[in-house]
């Protein structure tokens, strides 16, 4: 692309209409039905639905989130499973990840459970991965909170429809579009609730950036920063656009301390800070999120080395390391191109 930075504004007033499966997606070998349960008008628990085809053999194993993230026993929010279909049962599998369905094979099946709410509030250690369901508020990563059969594979292609939730109620979510494969649900981020969600454009791609929470700068000052450094790193990359989600989530800390950080998802991110960060304290941590697109989505990763260890290194200097150099390479062509993000500069 030519170098330059524009982007197009407009406030979206009203809640962000749920996606039910498009008509366009080929035939999904999975799909998932998300909906709420309510109780007066507070949110309790997420009830999950997968519909899917059993195994020729008749048993089906279905895996369930383990560890992400440097969060473990991922499991434990999870229960109330039950499954519908032919001769169709469910118990615990060897392993407290696992479900075992026995059904007649080949047979559709409905595996069903809820999930709860898991954050561990001031007492967490690093980032709010785990599932926050709590009254009006709901943050539910992909990677956390989606069982699956043994075996699907990450280009199998999903259907996520979300059913039921409150009209009054904002929800975003990168699952909002089609063609979806399981990668993209188990990299998804899905917001709900006492969020406000808001619109802007960059090359006609659609942003949305949904708040949570009071903050020190305007919600539409935060929009347009990321809509800037969204234009330059595509300006810098010559790429075209895509739509993305950008979250921010308010979270509890010590008195007296201040945190920010965030996640990068395949359509987005999730970002998450105390109260009492600014503006400039966020602005570094978006710009390195967003180019998480490229790196290492895009550019791919290292060959796997011999040691686990070796691996693990490799790793992070290609996702973490490249990426911290080319968002300081993106901030110089933002200045150079004569539209400096300052408060990225520093």
């Amino acid at each position: 692309m030519r170098p330059g930075v524009g982007f197009a504004l407009a406030l979206v007033l009203l809640p962000i209409a749920v996606c039910a499966e498009p008509l366009s997606q080929p035939p999904a070998q999975l799909t998932y039905i998300v909906r709420p349960t309510m109780e007066k008008g507070a949110l309790t628990v997420v009830n999950v639905e997968i519909r899917f085809k059993g195994s020729r053999t008749g048993t089906t194993v279905i895996d369930l989130p383990k560890e992400w993230g440097g969060k473990n026993k991922l499991y434990e929010a999870l229960s109330d499973f039950s499954v519908v279909g032919k001769n169709a049962t469910i118990q615990e599998g060897s392993n407290p990840w696992e479900r075992v369905v026995h059904h007649s094979p080949g047979t559709y099946l409905r595996v069903r459970y809820v999930v709860h709410h898991a954050d561990e509030g001031i007492s967490r250690q690093g980032n709010p991965y785990r599932p926050t369901i709590w009254r009006s508020r709901l943050q539910l990563l992909g990677s956390t909170v989606f069982a699956a059969p043994h075996g699907t594979a990450a280009a199998d292609a999903v259907a996520v429809v979300f059913k039921d939730f409150p009209k009054t109620w904002p929800l975003a979510s990168d699952l909002q579009r089609s063609n979806l494969t399981f990668e993209d649900l188990t990299d998804s981020i899905i917001v709900g609730g006492d969020f406000r969600v808001l619109t802007r454009f960059v090359r006609g791609a659609r942003l949305r950036v949904a708040i949570q929470g009071s903050w020190s700068f305007a919600d539409d000052a935060l929009a347009d920063t990321v809509a800037k450094i969204s234009t330059v790193e595509h300006d810098f990359w010559g790429d075209t656009a895509e739509p993305y989600l950008v979250t921010l989530l308010q979270i509890e800390s010590p008195p007296g301390s201040t945190s920010s950080g965030g996640t990068g998802r395949r359509g987005g991110f999730a970002l998450f800070a105390t109260p009492n960060v600014e503006m400039a304290g966020l602005t570094r941590t978006l710009a390195h999120e967003m180019l998480h697109t490229w790196i290492p989505h895009r550019i791919g990763s290292m060959p796997d080395e011999q040691s686990h260890a070796s691996s693990e290194a490799t790793e992070y200097w290609i996702s973490e390391g490249f990426d911290d150099y080319f968002t300081r390479s993106a901030c110089w062509y933002a200045q150079a191109s004569g539209h400096p993000l300052s408060s990225w500069t520093h």
